[in-house]
């Protein structure tokens, strides 16, 4: 299946993290995107889980605390712009703030989350925390936007949480292996 395409203000470079992520996880596996706009990454991440066959499960969370005029419905875009795959995978919706989000998953119970929500050093950091031992041993944890221009944000949370040695970069995205921290 070709790829959606969809319209997207913000910037989306992440394919990488993802293909990798739904290669390297078996069937039945789970995972939680975290901040989806309008679904353009959803949307990608939805395509490589459809192509491969496998049945894995991705949750979608975001609070969507925008303003909701007819230019910035970002709920009704994301679900109109994933509507022609929502009946082809194993998806849901939960619209929440993050961290609220997070305490409806048990720990150990995630193969893969991936954050792209608020981008403040505190809420950065808070995602981290929340959702860290959700993951499972073999888990992998991601996010978006390791660029300078949250690089008082985005970047000193990523560091300072997992020491810069365990962080691995792919275009502007983050991401850290579960197996490689001391928990």
């Amino acid at each position: 299946m070709e790829h959606l395409n969809l319209h997207n203000g913000w910037s989306f470079d992440c394919e990488e993290i993802f293909e990798m992520a739904v290669n390297h996880f078996p069937t039945n596996s789970h995972f939680v995107e975290i901040g989806l706009g309008q679904g353009k990454s959803s949307g990608y991440m939805a395509v490589e889980i459809i192509n491969s066959g496998k049945n894995i499960k991705l949750d979608c969370v975001d609070c969507w605390d925008m303003p909701t005029d007819e230019t910035q419905d970002y709920t009704m875009a994301f679900l109109n712009n994933l509507k022609p795959i929502w009946n082809m995978l194993n998806i849901s919706v939960i619209q929440n703030y993050s961290t609220e989000a997070s305490k409806l998953y048990e720990d150990n119970s995630l193969d893969f989350v991936f954050i792209d929500g608020d981008h403040s050093y505190t809420a950065v950091t808070d995602d981290i925390k929340h959702w860290l031992p959700k993951l499972k041993q073999n888990g992998l944890i991601a996010g978006h936007d390791y660029t300078q221009d949250y690089i008082n944000s985005v970047i000193p949370a990523v560091d300072t949480f997992f020491g810069k040695e365990k962080v691995n970069i792919s275009k502007s995205s983050w991401y850290v292996w579960i197996s490689d921290l001391d928990r």
